[in-house]
């Protein structure tokens, strides 16, 4: 039905579609907060834009690996011998 290298290089488009979505929407830090939680509109640092600016942090290096990881397959999906 499908050949291997057909299912490899769809796998690695679908990882290289959650990566960018993943990016789109936490690659940058939210309004006002930088990666490490502090604030440029307050003084002190809040909690909760500490705990979001670390998830934030935490997402994007998840997406870049998930696109990092997508390429590969595509990559590798163009040197397997299909049967």
């Amino acid at each position: 039905m499908f050949s291997i290298p057909v299912i490899v290089n769809s796998v690695g488009l679908s990882l290289d579609i959650i990566g960018v979505i993943l990016l789109f929407f936490c690659g940058l830090p939210p309004e006002g907060v930088s990666r490490t939680g502090a604030s440029h509109l307050t003084w002190g640092i809040d909690s909760r834009a500490r705990e979001k600016g670390k998830r934030f942090a935490f997402l994007s290096w998840v997406a870049l690996v998930l696109l990092v990881t997508g390429f590969g397959l595509q990559i590798l999906s163009s040197f397997i011998s299909s049967p």
